[in-house]
Order: structure tokens, then sequence, then C-alpha cells
């Protein structure tokens, strides 16, 4: 039986109602190896003295193999990344002469909104801002623990918020529907430096150019109690295909959009479907 004091550093957990991102890996890197790394990221390590760096790991054709957050530790440099894009991410560092260990079964990743607040009892623990939008609140990681709370939110929840916002989805469905890092938004969520991208992402960024296409949010205005599938689904506007939806979580989702023809519906007052229901594209 565990004794009291074995008990009293689990209690706090059961209070902690922290977003638990489950589908999110961990890699760790020796801070030795992180000019090596530099050169592989669309962002830059300087912002790690302010806590945490957003950016992008792309090959050489500039698709994006994935998005990372990454934060410092103990002396250790700490990757975090969809758990998806985990072995190309290490595949790829290691080819730019980067080697990383997976350090996923140690650690966990979460999510605090900005009206939340977890324990700080316990294990040490980082937790940073969110450095894409101030509205996603905090990343916090956590060694791993024998024993886990009972209350965590779901991670669903979180990716809701953050289709709500119009945040980027994981980096397999920004391959998967053929998004670049411009039509995804992501200079404006500090992932791209102008000095760490490819010439002609830089020389976009620099002129200002306006995608063709976008990533917009979008709510589900639902007509009955069950919402249908909706990722893949076209966005209809009197049945002419404005975009398509490329993922949703509860009432929220993110579309696909072409910009010109979703302006084109708006002028028009046409009401945007998907899968039959009501959305309304934002």
């Amino acid at each position: 039986m565990s004794s009291a004091a074995e008990l009293r550093r689990y209690d706090p957990l059961v209070e902690d109602d922290a977003h638990y991102l489950k589908s999110r890996s961990v890699l760790r890197l020796d801070p030795r190896q992180a000019p090596a790394l530099q050169r592989l990221l669309t962002a830059s390590l300087d912002r790690l003295e302010s806590g945490c760096v957003f950016a992008l790991h792309v090959d050489h054709e500039g698709t994006i193999v994935a998005d990372v957050f990454i934060v410092e530790f103990e002396g250790d440099v700490l990757i975090d990344c969809d758990g998806e894009d985990a072995s190309a991410l290490k595949e790829g560092l290691a080819n730019g002469g980067v080697s990383v260990q997976d350090v996923s079964n140690d650690w966990r990743v979460f999510a605090e909104l900005p009206n939340q607040s977890t324990s700080s009892d316990g294990p040490p623990f980082i937790r940073v801002s969110d450095p894409r939008r101030r509205e996603l609140g905090a990343r916090v990681y956590r060694r791993a623990e024998p024993r886990e709370s009972t209350a965590w939110r779901h991670q669903g929840l979180y990716l809701a918020h953050a289709n709500r916002l119009g945040i980027p989805p994981r980096s397999a469905l920004l391959r998967q529907f053929g998004v670049d890092p411009i039509e995804a938004q992501l200079h404006a969520l500090c992932a791209l430096d102008a000095v760490h991208v490819s010439p002609e992402l830089a020389e976009r960024l620099r002129e200002g150019r306006g995608p063709q296409r976008r990533l917009l949010p979008f709510r589900v205005e639902p007509t009955g109690l069950a919402l249908p599938d909706m990722n893949g689904a076209p966005l209809l506007a009197d049945e002419a295909a404005i975009g398509v939806a490329m993922t949703r979580q509860g009432l929220f989702g993110l579309g696909l959009v072409e910009l010109a023809s979703w302006r084109r519906a708006l002028r028009d007052g046409l009401q945007v479907r998907c899968a039959g229901e009501p959305v309304l594209v934002t």
C-alpha cells in the first residue's frame, strides 16, 4: 500500500484539468547541436531566451515535414512534434547532421488555456507561453508519472479551440491538402523568419504577396443532433465549390478556401454548406 507521502505527491493531479496533448511526441537534443539544428528550421532559435520557439522543418522541395515547439530544460533541448511526424523529422534531422533521441515515453505535453491554472506541486516541469497567439495560453511539459489524473481534458477540446482561432492543424493534413506555409498563415504565427526560409518563400514574405487560397476557420450551424463527417468534404456555395474542409472538432473546423470564390459568395449572400450542414466561414 502507498505511503501517505506518496499519496500526497499525486493528490494535485486530481484537480489538474489541463488538456493532455496525447498525439504529440518529444525528442531530446544535445544543446551543442543547436547551431546545426538552426540550419534546418524556419525560425530563429534566439527566441529560446524568451521561453519557446515555434518553427517548421521543411524538406528540399519546401514541403512541411513537421511543425515543432522547442524549449530548454536542465541542459537539454526538447523538441515537441506531432507523433505522426516524429520518424520523418528524426530522419530529416539526421540527414542534416543532427541526432535526436525520442523521449516521448518520459514526457507528456499539455496545453493550458488562459483561464486555466494547473498545480505547480510535484516534480519539476516546464510552462511556457504559446509563441503563436496569446489566446492559446501556455504549453506545459511534465515528466511522465506512474499514475495519471482522471481530470485531464481531452485534446479534442483544445483542437476545437485552435480551429476556432484559425490555427493550422497537424502537419500531416497540411501535406495531404498541399497547403504551403503562407496559405496556412504560419508567417503570422512567428514560424517563418526571412533569413531562415528558402529564397522563394523569403521573396514572397518580403513582397507580401497574398495567396489565392487560405486556411480559414468555420463554425457549423447544425440542423440536427448528430454532425456528419466533414473531413475532406467540399465547402459549397449554391453547389459551387469554394474550398474543402480539412478538419473539424465539435462545431469548429478549418477549411482551405479559394478566396475569390468565397468573396463572391459573400457578395451574393450565398449560404455555405458542408456535408449538407450550414457553415459560417470567417
